[in-house]
């Protein structure tokens, strides 16, 4: 029953206050017992961390008697005597007894939260834990089975004073002063406002402006760091979960963390907490090998679990590795064609980082068999999507028998953030800047190259790769406002990158996020709103819905990739179409393509049987399509060059006339029975045949030797 004001002879409002310092209490001092009773298994003679233990269950217990929690108290008696029992050495501590005491952490963790929730000790009565209890402390052991334990050591004076090293402070507290914080962000780019267009020279005013930068940065410094919260609070339930995983699939584990002291926002924190939990789980469970075939391996019999954080970038990278047996790509990628997710010629197409991160696609499990644990195929999906709910994202790596890295990129806050503030038509917009890669401005004469057009698809040639290029205005079917100058922000989506013509760029600052009303959640463009200096609204674009939006986003890691590692992975790929002598219409993957261009065949010079190409003083090999297909190609003095990328070399293709770009499906791929043809494929609305490019680069290269 519990206690009422009457009875404790205190206010409702102070009995109150006193439970939440109760809960609080109770939940900080449960979640140090888990991790505690985890080392003390490991460690049994650590008497020091027994004795702390023990004190964090005397607490618990003498603080739910003055609330009257009767079985919250009598679980806390129980296992206090317990506890009592093995520091004084009258008993051993053994697995099962360790195993006990964690189930009675987990019992008092049920009945605070459920008093948290103002649901008393919940509904679930423990009476056969309660029996267990009983039935364990019945059976004391001797003391010459007991470990050498140190001598009882009396609490420092700090300790029994119970002082703090840090506060308590209500969430909704916090909350308000970050909204507050915000509305002085707002006003201080109101006044830099005034300033830009005041035409005099008043230096009070410019004073008073850089004092209130200096003030409202600190203080937004301040406030946030009192939302920041170590990464080192979720690592804290790891060995825990370890343990229990150890329990249930008879494998041992050791873990491993560095950069515990990183801190992110605690909305992130809650975000990625059940994700990384997850990546854990699917880690030891088909992870990491049973002990005998890791001996048989020659690698040590517990597995090793990694955890790694650290700052880059204006975000906060976690890396979960371990050294099991990794992914192998050929299963992934036999899984991925059975399961109609991708055709035999689109897999072809896929470099191995790609393959290994098709196991990021919803439903996708190699798991030979379902557990408890995992196999489900409904789990590392759920990760990527909650991590990109709050704008990070995931990235695999894995080595066959040497083990997964999974990382985590996620940013340090989303409450306020820097952003570019850019203009569609009439309309302000801003963009994160943990999307933003480069800023590119082109005058007319630039702006004419800075682009190349292949039936209506844009493409932009970004440090040597050849990237997309979309429209925003189009995108949000807004009339533009253009002028001479190209306005083309260069952004990274799901590790893809892509570019963005936009009107105007305005130039930088920190927004303030306002989440959008509840009528306006259906526009996913949108992750939110913000206030600018002149009081105007200005929408956050969400970069990852536009670039799904222009069919850009693949969700795979092109930045150290190659030519051929840039193919779509979706089920329907680009195609450049073109036509050489006789043969109508003929294909290649888009990504092999770098460009197209014409050439006059005056320029084209026979050297040792091998075409060659002078281009920027570098001669480029050129392969006559039709020749090698043993057709009649066209007598035009001027044709067309298309220059292409296979591994390392780079060789120009020789044709009569380019169509375009067109969507094929390869799952209607025909197999052809010519070497130099992987297949016939529809594309838009005719058929073609697409070229196998390392064939026909193969063979120029035999002719050139020969």
């Amino acid at each position: 029953m519990e206690a009422s004001a009457e009875n404790t002879g205190l206010t409702s409002s102070e009995e109150q206050e006193l439970l939440k310092e109760f809960l609080a209490e109770s939940n900080d001092n449960l979640a140090r017992l888990d991790t505690d009773l985890v080392q003390l298994e490991q460690e049994p003679g650590n008497h020091e961390l027994l004795g702390a233990i023990f004190r964090a269950v005397h607490t618990l217990k003498g603080s739910c008697g003055f609330f009257g929690y009767a079985r919250l108290q009598a679980v806390a008696h129980k296992a206090e005597h317990l506890l009592s029992e093995l520091r004084d050495g009258k008993r051993a501590l053994t697995s099962g007894l360790s195993a006990l005491l964690l189930r009675s952490a987990d019992a008092m963790k049920r009945m605070i939260d459920a008093i948290g929730r103002g649901k008393g000790e919940g509904d679930v009565f423990e009476r056969s834990l309660l029996q267990q209890l009983d039935a364990a402390l019945e059976h004391v052991e001797e003391r010459h089975a007991a470990p050498v334990l140190e001598s009882p050591r009396e609490p420092s004076a700090n300790e029994s004073a119970g002082t703090p090293n840090s506060l308590r402070v209500e969430v909704s507290v916090l909350d308000r002063l970050l909204d507050l914080v915000g509305e002085l962000v707002i006003t201080k780019n109101q006044l830099h406002q005034y300033r830009d267009g005041s035409t005099g020279t008043d230096t009070q005013l410019e004073s008073i402006v850089q004092r209130l930068a200096v003030i409202t940065s600190d203080l937004q410094d301040g406030v946030m760091r009192t939302r920041m919260q170590s990464v080192g609070t979720l690592w804290s339930k790891l060995p825990r979960v370890l343990r229990d995983l150890s329990v249930n699939l008879g494998k041992k584990f050791t873990l491993e963390t560095n950069g515990a002291e990183t801190e992110l926002d605690r909305t992130i924190i809650e975000t990625i907490r059940d994700p990384l939990i997850h990546i854990i789980r699917n880690a030891c469970d088909h992870g990491i090998e049973a002990p005998d075939v890791r001996s048989a391996r020659q690698k040590p019999a517990a597995g090793r679990i990694s955890l790694n954080a650290f700052h880059e970038a204006g975000q906060v990278t976690i890396e979960i590795s371990d050294d099991g047996a990794g992914i192998d790509p050929s299963i992934v990628l036999a899984k991925a064609v059975e399961r109609g997710l991708l055709t035999e010629w689109a897999a072809q197409q896929l470099s191995e980082r790609e393959i290994v991160n098709l196991v990021l696609m919803p439903g996708f499990s190699t798991a030979k068999e379902v557990t408890n644990l995992s196999g489900r195929g409904v789990g590392m999906d759920v990760v990527k999507t909650n991590v990109e709910r709050v704008g990070g994202s995931v990235e695999l790596v894995s080595r066959p028998q040497s083990g997964t890295t999974v990382r985590l990129r996620v940013p340090l806050t989303l409450a306020i953030v820097p952003g570019l503030i850019v203009t569609a038509g009439k309309h302000l917009l801003a963009i994160p800047q943990a999307n933003l890669q480069e800023v590119v401005k082109c005058e007319a004469e630039q702006a004419r190259t800075a682009l190349e057009t292949i039936q209506g698809n844009l493409f932009h040639r970004w440090r040597g790769e050849l990237i997309p290029v979309g429209d925003l205005s189009t995108v949000l079917q807004v009339p533009p406002a253009r002028s001479r100058t190209l306005n083309l922000v260069i952004l990274i989506a799901e590790g893809r990158r892509f570019g963005l013509i936009v009107d105007r760029i305005r130039g930088t600052q920190e927004i303030v996020v306002k989440p959008l009303a509840a009528h306006l959640s259906g526009l996913n463009e949108y992750s939110g709103a913000t206030i600018m200096g002149d009081g105007k609204l200005a929408l956050i674009l969400d970069v990852t819905t536009i670039a799904s939006r222009l069919g850009v986003a693949s969700g795979t890691d092109y930045r150290d990739g190659t030519a051929e590692e840039k193919a779509e992975d979706s089920a329907e790929h680009a195609v450049l179409t073109f036509a050489a002598g006789s043969a109508v219409r003929l294909a290649l993957p888009l990504p092999s393509v770098e460009r197209v261009e014409d050439v006059s065949m005056k320029d084209i010079q026979q050297v040792t049987g091998r075409a060659l190409l002078d281009r920027n003083n570098h001669l480029l090999p050129v392969i006559d399509v039709a020749k090698l297909l043993g057709t009649e190609s066209a007598a035009d003095d001027v044709r067309k060059v298309i220059v292409c990328q296979e591994g390392e070399q780079v060789v120009g293709l020789l044709v009569d006339q380019v169509f375009g770009v067109s969507q094929c499906d390869p799952a209607h791929l025909f197999q052809s029975p010519h070497r130099f043809v992987r297949g016939t494929v529809r594309a838009g609305e005719t058929v073609a045949d697409v070229l196998r490019l390392e064939e026909l680069v193969s063979n120029s290269n035999r002719q050139g030797a020969a």
